[in-house]
């Protein structure tokens, strides 16, 4: 039955052709049909575009917020820095004094690595300063560190005098 249904098909194929169906049927099969996929490529062209935007403002916001951050580190009102310099001038002062004091002595190795390390800590607080948020808490904590380098230093004195070692003047 097939093979006369074909043949019927071939021998009549040019009376097929000949008709076309009207177009509002071709309206409708085409409203049934999905849609074509030409739009997956326009979508990812705009998720890339999306996503570059986004990567290009928080580029844009990480780049002032650096700026700003970065151009708050060396700058003080003309009050801190004159504090500062008045803290450093004091206890400078004040530091050498002892050291000097120190070295009329023959102080031992540990003595100067104790002094090093507090000077090391010392310099770390100086660095900080202006990358805090808050200054007067940084400036308070080198005026401890000072503090406690004299403190030692006075101890350190007091106990050469207590052992009776004599400055190095005295022996020549």
């Amino acid at each position: 039955m097939q093979d006369r249904l074909k043949d019927f098909m071939e021998e009549h194929r040019e009376a097929f052709d000949a008709e076309t169906p009207p177009t509002a049927i071709w309206d409708k099969i085409d409203d049934q049909l999905p849609q074509k996929q030409s739009a997956p490529i326009r979508r990812l062209v705009i998720r890339y575009a999306k996503i570059a935007a986004a990567v290009f403002i928080l580029f844009g916001v990480g780049m002032l917020t650096g700026s700003y951050l970065s151009g708050n580190e060396t700058e003080f009102s003309a009050e801190t820095q004159q504090e500062i310099n008045d803290l450093n001038t004091f206890y400078s002062r004040q530091v050498n004094e002892k050291l000097n004091e120190l070295k009329s002595f023959s102080p031992d190795n540990n003595v100067i690595e104790d002094i090093k390390e507090l000077d090391s800590s010392f310099q770390a607080l100086k660095d900080e300063l202006g990358n805090e948020v808050n200054d007067h808490q940084v400036i308070e904590a080198m005026i401890r560190e000072y503090q406690t380098k004299i403190e030692i230093l006075d101890r350190v004195i007091v106990r050469m005098k207590s052992t009776n070692k004599s400055p190095k003047s005295k022996k020549l």
